[in-house]
């Protein structure tokens, strides 16, 4: 049996843009006679469970109908009425629609072989999911005998009557597994450059911000008229952050490995981002608020001198023993 190893990177369908925070290692094994499929999925580290596996057995054979035995393919595994579960945390994210559009791109080589019938399920028609189950089957050109029954078998078809439903491509992308390995690294090495510029960002605002603190009466009589009375806008030496974690020099020969290598490495690295970001950002409103109002910023400074509190403290002292005299 030929071995095809293969990495699903998921976004979600209703934000295809943002990040993907869920990735499938996907094993296709093809022989003459059969299509193996075997998926693992991921999460990011914030989640839970990560790592959950489940397969699909997809494959041409004999079946016995009134008028005799015929060939037929099983698109939806291996059981007498076709079945394929996918665990909670991978459904609403199209990738049971790429499992079937897998199972009928193979299947296509037949295309006047029937269809096995498949089975859509009573466990799949709540009130909240049985119309979006409906919709699922009906874009690959199932029908069935009674599709608002909770329990209701498709309707004979041959393969050429198949159709693929390829909406998974708006938030699923594929990788063969080389292609990934070198798209990991690309991704680490491009969040790095985010991370060291976000860096000097902060760094830059940081010292901004400390200047204004420590030179308030200089700023807020004279920064309006000499340069040498405002903060200074770049560091002349920054520190660097070493990263936490690095991928592996070899990466592992199989996709499984391969995304518990590199989730939790790009993972921290996402976090890292978005927390310098946001403190930047906080920063950045901070030194508008002090240039847009730097009298206000001088009072509040003087307010919580430790110096002008400790005058005050003496100037209070020397009243009462004056008064006490």
């Amino acid at each position: 049996m030929h071995l095809k190893e293969l990495v699903l990177e998921v976004r979600d369908p209703k934000r295809p843009k943002k990040p993907a925070k869920r990735w499938v290692a996907a094993q296709m094994g093809q022989s003459e006679d059969k299509l193996a499929l075997k998926c693992r999925h991921f999460t990011d580290l914030r989640e839970q469970g990560w790592g959950t596996q489940h397969g699909a057995d997809i494959s041409r054979t004999w079946v016995d109908i009134a008028e005799g035995s015929v060939l037929a393919v099983r698109i939806a595994g291996p059981y007498s009425n076709g079945e394929i579960v996918l665990p909670e945390a991978m459904r609403s994210y199209r990738i049971g629609s790429w499992v079937i559009c897998q199972s009928i791109e193979w299947a296509q080589q037949w295309p006047d072989h029937a269809v096995h019938p498949i089975m859509i399920s009573h466990a799949d028609a709540t009130p909240d999911n049985k119309e979006r189950r409906n919709r699922f089957w009906q874009a690959f050109g199932f029908r069935f005998e009674n599709i608002e029954a909770r329990l209701s078998y498709s309707l004979p078809m041959k393969v050429e009557d198949l159709r693929l439903a390829d909406k998974w491509r708006e938030n699923i992308r594929v990788y063969p597994l080389d292609r990934f390995h070198e798209k990991c690294r690309n991704d680490i090495k491009q969040l790095d450059q985010k991370i060291d510029l976000a860096f000097r960002r902060f760094q830059d605002l940081d010292q901004q911000i400390s200047w204004l603190y420590e030179n308030a009466v200089r700023y807020a009589f004279l920064g309006t008229l000499l340069t040498n009375c405002n903060p200074p806008t770049q560091k002349d030496v920054y520190q660097t952050e070493e990263p936490e974690s690095t991928l592996p020099n070899q990466l592992p020969s199989n996709a499984g490995d391969t995304l518990g290598a590199y989730i939790p490495v790009l993972t921290k690295r996402q976090y890292r981002l978005q927390s310098l970001t946001s403190s930047a950002t906080l920063l950045e409103e901070t030194l508008r608020e002090i240039q847009s109002t730097p009298l206000a910023h001088l009072v509040r400074c003087l307010r919580d001198s430790f110096y002008v509190r400790l005058v005050a403290t003496l100037i209070g002292i020397s009243l009462l023993v004056w008064l006490a005299l």
